[in-house]
């Protein structure tokens, strides 16, 4: 234990990962003492001395509660550790409490300047993550908690009505031919395409239905349905094929995991959007997602005004070859 007003200067201290395997044991375990709840004794004795050092030091700013070298420790920074450590304690804190908290936190400054030495934010990618993540949260969170108004969320939801709108209506009929079994496929889809001859040369779709399609079970609704819902029911592929016809389009045999469909587009209709108070936290989970991603362009293009970027002459090559339409 550093006597009183005593100052340790260990040189050289390694990186991480220049500690040696016989030592790395040592080193964890001497971490979890140093961090362990229990060790009330150890951080009174380190708390005492830290205080006595102060006396002669250069007086603290105000609302600091310590200086860590040439950092300062605040005091809203350890009375939100008391209140965190207060939170999981049942009985009041004592001073060895109080005292934990504070080594802790002069601890986290200590290993933090170490990081800082070591360049760590760029030499570890772990690291460097987790700091570009903080800024980016930092930046989406000032929207993410604003406080938002009816009038600007109508606003909002009024200029972007076709985003909210649900997806397209379908009204469709079908002739079906049914596939049981893979030694039924030919002559199925034979069936098919003789009934698609039929109807390209102008017979009515209902006659032909009637006379060479396969009874429907259950039959497709003649009725508009959502585009998901007639996909449901026949099949990604057939769903594909009608959103490529036009209304009255027909569509040469599909295959679907039922058999083959020959199916006609009768009639395709803009969903219309759902009221502003069906969708109200729709609308306002979009309006900030969408503001999150504009303050951080804006937080972005401010960075990028005030720094010089020099870049190697091939790869600006290649960069405004990129722009080039």
């Amino acid at each position: 234990m550093a006597q009183s007003g005593t100052r340790l200067v260990e040189p050289d201290l390694p990186a991480p990962a220049e500690l040696s395997a016989d030592v790395l044991p040592v080193s964890r375990r001497r971490i979890q003492w140093l961090f362990a709840a229990g060790i009330v004794a150890g951080v009174v004795l380190a708390a005492i001395g830290i205080a006595r050092s102060g006396h002669n030091a250069v007086p603290l700013p105000p609302g600091a509660v310590a200086r860590v070298g040439d950092a300062v420790v605040p005091r809203s920074e350890y009375e939100r550790t008391l209140a965190a450590l207060a939170r999981d304690r049942k009985s009041p804190l004592t001073p060895a409490d109080r005292a934990h908290a504070l080594q802790r936190l002069l601890d986290e400054e200590l290993l933090l300047q170490r990081a800082l030495e070591l360049d760590l934010p760029r030499t570890d990618l772990r690291a460097r993550r987790a700091l570009v993540s903080a800024v980016v949260e930092s930046i989406v969170a000032t929207q993410e908690n604003a406080e938002l108004s009816d009038q600007e969320l109508r606003r909002f939801y009024e200029a972007n009505r076709d985003w909210f709108r649900g997806p397209d209506l379908l009204r469709v009929r079908q002739i079906w031919f049914r596939v049981d079994s893979v030694d039924d496929a030919p002559r199925a889809e034979a069936r098919a395409r003789a009934a698609y001859e039929k109807l390209a040369s102008g017979e009515p779709f209902d006659e032909v239905r009637q006379a060479m399609g396969d009874p429907e079970s259950p039959p497709l609704p003649d009725t508009p349905l959502p585009a998901t819902k007639v996909g449901e029911l026949l099949g990604p592929t057939a769903l594909r094929t009608l959103m490529e016809l036009g209304d009255g389009g027909l569509s040469p045999p599909v295959r679907s995991a039922t058999g083959f469909h020959i199916l006609k587009l009768v009639e395709r209709r803009s969903a219309l959007p759902p009221s502003f108070e069906e969708i109200r936290a729709q609308v306002a989970n979009e309006f900030r997602r969408r503001a999150a991603d504009q303050a951080l362009r804006t937080y972005l293009d401010e960075l990028r005004s005030r720094t010089t970027i020099v870049l190697a002459p091939d790869v600006a090559k290649e960069l405004l070859a990129a722009d080039e339409p």
